[in-house]
């Protein structure tokens, strides 16, 4: 959508999703870590809030 809605010529659609993707894992990737290290139930929490939040979609 960012991309189609863009000005002729600009590439900053294109650069907007490519940061929010990689921003998007990377943070993805850090949350889990730190809970993961410090969260209690380590093997567990990670996917009990997944849960959580993708169950009340």
């Amino acid at each position: 959508m960012m991309i189609d809605l863009q000005r002729p010529g600009s590439r900053l659609g294109a650069l907007m999703t490519n940061v929010s993707s990689a921003g998007g894992s990377a943070l993805g990737a850090l949350g889990s870590g730190l809970l993961v290290e410090y969260g209690p139930a380590p093997t567990r929490l990670v996917y009990w809030l997944l849960l959580a939040v993708f169950g009340d979609c």
